[in-house]
């Protein structure tokens, strides 16, 4: 039987609240069983909950807009025995269900979640497009399905969440099959599917793109303890776009995940194609990926936020499988092993990655008649290995050694081992030159000379009153006594230790004193060229260079350094006649 939500008032202006109309819909057909339809026209609504034995089924041309209003996202687990055991919660949902049975969302309908109205770009220059944007208001997630026996899923686009889109936590017997998840790319949280201690699910004939993981397997703390294990899962013939991990296992891995089959499924312009972590003491094994084609790249970070959501995970790696403790003492990850990989053909411009600890090796890993190459599709100037959530963290690889001793990337290897045992990779690899190119040691580096002198001042004086200037709002110095000549006459008898990037023109310059880093600075228009990351791995490579002070407020600059495998010491300074701090920075 069908009940129209027309006839229960609802009103498609995409204006007048329906929640009501919608829910006595709901509860009406749950009594008997059929389906309720959403019909063509906009319907607005606070926090839907489903029933055993109905079909919501949008038909062509209808819009279920969930509304952002904190007062009608109904808390159905306050006052509740279940308690709101649940990772980010705090949003609560559109689309809810608890202990139900026999549910299917279908049609050529829209479930829009109005992502647009709580992303917002803060960042000046928009980190060409592509950086996360910031996040403001109430954003819950499209849905929560929570012990649905019986899940069904099909053929609805799922438009613009702002959180996670399609979350589903210990169901069984699922099948979702030709939706469409088309999210915001630069949105935080917005993954597709999260299936979270499901059993015997199947995910095929997808489309989906979204700024977090658009496929992520995963055993969070609370559905571990009450749902134990992931399982039986199986995606296939899905296209994946993602700023994140088109095909992820983990990192949320208090319970075992197994027995997955991943296949015939494409991965464009994502940060990773594969993605396999291992955080929280669940073991992950009796993995099989076949035939996956794509390319990975890098993605742009803010340049001004450093809170929050401000960067991606990932390096444009095609395969990333990691276990390590997310921080010193943390829970010792689980077991990864029997993992099986075939017919891979992916574009990266980063090493497949294979990472274990001595507490926590992975094992077994095969990857065969795959092919792999190497390009840089987004500018990148650097390698880092990033193996965020981690006490590892993210840090450059270009001054360092392989495990196997050759240096990166120099002498880079198409995949990094650590702590893996019985590895077999079987696979053909073409690197681009250009890649190389772009990572090899600069050549537009030398020791400066006194015919540098005016424009190292004119580039430290523009930094300084750019970036110093309005901390320490000292206009006698910065405008009367920091003037060319002074700093030129200052600077004559010591270029020691004094290096300029000189392209043609002095860029930028670094000065090295033993280990240390005196001074780093590069022509202000010129700071997203990746100079300053020549001139400071220059230093590390060439000089062991491996501390610097940095100035407390500076939070760009020590996020800069950050990147490149300098951390906070605990240590700080009072800048000399004012009253404010250095910190000290070192490379460990």
């Amino acid at each position: 039987m069908d009940y129209d939500i027309l006839d229960y008032g609802a009103i498609p202006d995409g204006k007048t609240k329906c929640t009501v109309a919608i829910q006595t819909a709901i509860d009406e057909c749950t009594k008997s069983g059929g389906r309720v339809i959403i019909p063509d026209g906009t319907f607005l609504s606070g926090t839907l909950r489903l029933r055993s034995n109905v079909e919501l089924c949008l038909a062509h041309g209808a819009v279920l807009l969930s509304s952002l209003d904190p007062e009608d996202a109904i808390d159905y687990f306050k006052d509740s025995s279940e308690g709101e055991d649940v990772d980010g919660w705090e949003g609560g949902c559109f689309l809810f269900a608890l202990h139900e049975k026999n549910i299917a969302i279908t049609g050529t309908g829209t479930i829009d979640g109005q992502g647009r109205k709580v992303f917002f770009d803060d960042d000046p220059e928009d980190a060409e497009h592509e950086c996360p944007l910031n996040v403001k208001g109430f954003r819950p997630r499209m849905s929560y399905l929570e012990d649905v026996e019986n899940l069904l899923v099909s053929d609805v686009t799922f438009f613009d969440s702002a959180f996670w889109t399609l979350h589903m936590a210990g169901c069984r017997n699922v099948r979702i099959e030709n939706i469409v998840i088309d999210n915001n790319k630069r949105g935080p949280n917005n993954d597709g599917i999260d299936p979270d201690c499901c059993q015997n699910v199947i995910i095929r004939d997808c489309r989906i793109k979204s700024g977090d993981d658009c496929i992520v397997l995963k055993a969070t703390a609370p559905m571990a303890k009450k749902y134990a294990e992931c399982k039986g899962i199986v995606v296939s013939g899905c296209i994946l776009s993602s700023s994140c991990t088109a095909i992820k296992i983990g990192t949320e891995t208090f319970g075992d995940i197994h027995d997955v089959t991943v296949s015939d499924c494409t991965v464009r312009d994502s940060i990773r194609g594969i993605g396999i972590w291992s955080r929280d003491g669940g073991e992950i094994y009796n993995i099989d990926v076949h035939h996956v084609r794509g390319n990975t790249r890098n993605f742009a970070d803010s340049r001004t936020r450093f809170e929050g959501v401000c960067t991606w995970w990932g390096e444009g790696e095609p395969i990333f499988i990691s276990a390590t403790q997310r921080q010193e003492g943390g829970r010792i990850p689980g077991m990864i092993r029997d993992i099986t990989m075939d017919h891979i053909c992916i574009t990266g411009e980063a090493p497949i990655v294979i990472a274990g600890e001595e507490y926590s090796p992975i094992g077994t890993v095969s990857i065969t008649s795959s092919e792999f190459s190497f390009m840089n599709q987004s500018g990148k100037t650097q390698i880092l290995l990033d193996e965020r959530p981690s006490a590892r963290g993210r840090k450059a690889m270009n001054a360092e050694k392989s495990p196997d001793g050759s240096s990166w990337p120099k002498g880079m290897k198409e995949v990094y081992l650590r702590n893996a045992d019985h590895v077999t990779i079987d696979a053909a690899f073409t690197m681009d030159e250009g890649f190389i190119d772009a990572f090899s040691p600069s050549t537009n580096i030398r020791p400066a000379t006194t015919s540098d002198l005016a424009r190292i001042a004119e580039i430290q004086i523009f930094n300084y009153r750019l970036y110093f200037y309005p901390i320490f709002q000292a206009d006698e110095y910065y405008f009367a006594e920091l003037q060319v000549p002074a700093l030129m006459e200052k600077y004559e008898g010591s270029l020691d230790g004094t290096y300029v990037y000189d392209d043609g023109v002095v860029k930028g310059f670094i000065k090295v004193e033993g280990t240390y880093i005196a001074r780093l600075f590069v022509e202000p228009v010129l700071q997203n060229a990746a100079i300053g990351s020549a001139l400071l791995e220059f230093a590390v490579r060439e000089h062991g260079a491996d501390h610097l002070w940095a100035l407390e407020k500076n939070v760009k600059a020590i996020r800069f350094y950050e990147r490149h495998g300098f951390a906070l010491t605990g240590d700080k300074k009072l800048e000399e006649g004012t009253s404010e701090y250095l910190v000290l920075m070192k490379r460990f």
